[in-house]
Protein backbone atom coordinates (compact mmCIF):
# COMPACT_ATOMS: atom_id res chain seq x y z
CA UNK A 1 0.00 0.00 0.00
CA UNK A 2 1.39 3.13 -0.93
CA UNK A 3 1.43 6.22 1.97
CA UNK A 4 -0.50 9.29 2.05
CA UNK A 5 1.41 12.17 2.43
CA UNK A 6 -0.18 14.51 4.40
CA UNK A 7 2.70 17.31 5.22
CA UNK A 8 4.77 18.90 2.85
CA UNK A 9 7.32 17.08 1.36
CA UNK A 10 10.79 18.73 1.02
CA UNK A 11 13.71 16.82 -1.14
CA UNK A 12 16.23 17.13 -3.61
CA UNK A 13 13.21 15.21 -5.52
CA UNK A 14 10.38 17.33 -4.71
CA UNK A 15 11.04 19.24 -8.08
CA UNK A 16 9.68 23.01 -7.51
CA UNK A 17 9.57 25.43 -10.64
CA UNK A 18 10.98 28.18 -8.60
CA UNK A 19 13.80 26.67 -7.26
CA UNK A 20 14.60 24.99 -10.84
CA UNK A 21 14.47 28.17 -12.76
CA UNK A 22 16.90 29.98 -9.77
CA UNK A 23 19.76 27.51 -10.87
CA UNK A 24 20.52 25.01 -13.10
CA UNK A 25 22.18 22.10 -10.48
CA UNK A 26 20.16 19.53 -12.97
CA UNK A 27 22.01 20.65 -15.93
CA UNK A 28 25.22 19.35 -16.77
CA UNK A 29 27.80 20.68 -19.60
CA UNK A 30 30.70 18.85 -21.11
CA UNK A 31 33.91 20.37 -20.88
CA UNK A 32 36.22 20.14 -23.94
CA UNK A 33 38.48 17.91 -21.92
CA UNK A 34 35.36 14.85 -21.71
CA UNK A 35 34.08 15.99 -25.46
CA UNK A 36 38.15 14.81 -26.14
CA UNK A 37 37.71 11.84 -24.11
CA UNK A 38 34.18 10.93 -25.91
CA UNK A 39 35.92 11.40 -29.60
CA UNK A 40 38.06 9.03 -28.55
CA UNK A 41 36.28 6.51 -27.32
CA UNK A 42 33.59 6.36 -30.74
CA UNK A 43 37.37 6.18 -32.87
CA UNK A 44 38.16 3.51 -30.55
CA UNK A 45 35.00 1.29 -31.13
CA UNK A 46 34.50 2.07 -34.86
CA UNK A 47 38.19 0.79 -35.25
CA UNK A 48 37.11 -2.49 -32.86
CA UNK A 49 33.96 -3.04 -35.55
CA UNK A 50 32.11 -4.27 -32.34
CA UNK A 51 28.58 -4.19 -32.50
CA UNK A 52 26.51 -1.89 -30.15
CA UNK A 53 25.41 -4.30 -27.77
CA UNK A 54 29.49 -5.36 -27.28
CA UNK A 55 30.22 -2.09 -26.59
CA UNK A 56 31.43 -2.07 -22.53
CA UNK A 57 32.78 0.72 -19.87
CA UNK A 58 35.74 -0.93 -20.94
CA UNK A 59 35.47 -0.53 -24.32
CA UNK A 60 34.51 3.01 -24.01
CA UNK A 61 37.22 4.19 -21.85
CA UNK A 62 36.27 7.72 -20.41
CA UNK A 63 38.78 8.00 -17.94
CA UNK A 64 37.63 11.49 -16.00
CA UNK A 65 34.25 11.66 -17.64
CA UNK A 66 33.51 8.64 -15.81
CA UNK A 67 33.97 10.46 -12.39
CA UNK A 68 31.60 12.47 -13.44
CA UNK A 69 28.77 9.85 -14.96
CA UNK A 70 29.41 8.37 -11.15
CA UNK A 71 28.34 11.76 -9.80
CA UNK A 72 25.08 11.60 -12.35
CA UNK A 73 24.02 7.99 -11.71
CA UNK A 74 24.05 9.13 -7.97
CA UNK A 75 21.43 12.02 -8.78
CA UNK A 76 19.62 9.65 -10.78
CA UNK A 77 19.53 7.03 -7.77
CA UNK A 78 19.08 9.40 -4.94
CA UNK A 79 19.03 13.20 -5.69
CA UNK A 80 16.25 14.65 -8.61
CA UNK A 81 15.80 11.60 -10.08
CA UNK A 82 17.26 13.36 -13.41
CA UNK A 83 19.80 15.24 -15.42
CA UNK A 84 20.27 16.97 -18.32
CA UNK A 85 22.86 16.92 -20.39
CA UNK A 86 24.02 19.64 -23.09
CA UNK A 87 27.23 20.17 -25.53
CA UNK A 88 27.55 16.84 -27.21
CA UNK A 89 28.99 16.74 -30.96
CA UNK A 90 29.05 14.20 -33.37
CA UNK A 91 29.05 13.82 -37.47
CA UNK A 92 25.92 11.47 -38.14
CA UNK A 93 23.48 9.53 -36.54
CA UNK A 94 25.75 6.50 -35.89
CA UNK A 95 28.12 8.40 -34.04
CA UNK A 96 25.40 9.90 -31.98
CA UNK A 97 24.29 6.42 -31.13
CA UNK A 98 27.76 5.32 -29.86
CA UNK A 99 28.11 8.42 -27.68
CA UNK A 100 24.73 7.63 -26.41
CA UNK A 101 25.68 4.21 -25.53
CA UNK A 102 28.95 4.88 -24.36
CA UNK A 103 27.86 7.38 -21.66
CA UNK A 104 25.05 4.87 -21.26
CA UNK A 105 27.19 1.86 -20.28
CA UNK A 106 28.80 4.24 -17.94
CA UNK A 107 25.46 4.65 -15.85
CA UNK A 108 24.12 0.91 -15.85
CA UNK A 109 23.01 -1.56 -17.67
CA UNK A 110 20.53 -1.29 -20.53
CA UNK A 111 17.52 -3.59 -21.19
CA UNK A 112 14.97 -4.29 -24.15
CA UNK A 113 12.10 -1.81 -24.41
CA UNK A 114 9.86 -3.73 -26.39
CA UNK A 115 9.42 -7.45 -28.25
CA UNK A 116 11.47 -7.11 -30.60
CA UNK A 117 14.77 -6.29 -28.29
CA UNK A 118 15.71 -3.47 -29.09
CA UNK A 119 18.31 -1.58 -27.20
CA UNK A 120 17.99 1.96 -28.13
CA UNK A 121 14.56 3.15 -30.14
CA UNK A 122 14.42 5.97 -32.66
CA UNK A 123 11.58 8.35 -32.34
CA UNK A 124 10.61 9.36 -35.62
CA UNK A 125 7.85 8.96 -38.59
CA UNK A 126 8.91 6.15 -40.46
CA UNK A 127 5.79 6.79 -42.21
CA UNK A 128 3.98 3.68 -40.78
CA UNK A 129 0.42 3.24 -40.45
CA UNK A 130 -0.57 3.55 -36.69
CA UNK A 131 -3.23 1.06 -37.09
CA UNK A 132 -1.47 -1.77 -37.76
CA UNK A 133 -1.05 -3.61 -34.81
CA UNK A 134 2.77 -3.87 -34.68
CA UNK A 135 3.58 -0.27 -35.02
CA UNK A 136 4.60 2.32 -32.02
CA UNK A 137 2.85 5.38 -31.91
CA UNK A 138 7.20 6.82 -32.02
CA UNK A 139 7.41 5.18 -35.41
CA UNK A 140 4.49 7.56 -36.74
CA UNK A 141 3.60 11.16 -37.18
CA UNK A 142 0.30 10.77 -34.55
CA UNK A 143 0.68 12.56 -31.48
CA UNK A 144 1.37 10.82 -28.17
CA UNK A 145 -0.25 11.57 -25.06
CA UNK A 146 1.69 12.50 -21.50
CA UNK A 147 2.55 8.49 -20.80
CA UNK A 148 5.40 7.07 -19.30
CA UNK A 149 8.19 4.62 -20.40
CA UNK A 150 8.50 1.83 -18.03
CA UNK A 151 10.54 -1.27 -17.57
CA UNK A 152 14.04 0.35 -16.07
CA UNK A 153 15.19 2.55 -13.58
CA UNK A 154 16.61 5.40 -16.00
CA UNK A 155 15.43 6.28 -19.24
CA UNK A 156 17.41 8.15 -21.13
CA UNK A 157 16.90 10.70 -24.48
CA UNK A 158 19.33 11.85 -27.24
CA UNK A 159 17.27 15.39 -28.54
CA UNK A 160 19.15 15.82 -32.11
CA UNK A 161 18.78 18.23 -34.39
CA UNK A 162 14.95 17.41 -35.44
CA UNK A 163 13.00 17.77 -38.40
CA UNK A 164 11.99 20.80 -40.32
CA UNK A 165 8.71 20.54 -38.97
CA UNK A 166 6.28 18.61 -36.31
CA UNK A 167 7.98 16.95 -33.39
CA UNK A 168 6.41 19.27 -30.85
CA UNK A 169 6.84 18.22 -27.30
CA UNK A 170 6.04 19.21 -24.36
Amino acid sequence: MTAILTKPFDAALAWKGADMLKREVWLYRFSERALGEIDAAVERVKASKLALHEITKEAFPLPSLARDLERIADELENGRGFVQMKGLRFRDEREAELIFWGISVHLGQAIPQNPQGELIGHVRDEGLDIRNGNVRAYQTRVSQPFHTDIGGDVVGLMCIPGAKSGGKSK
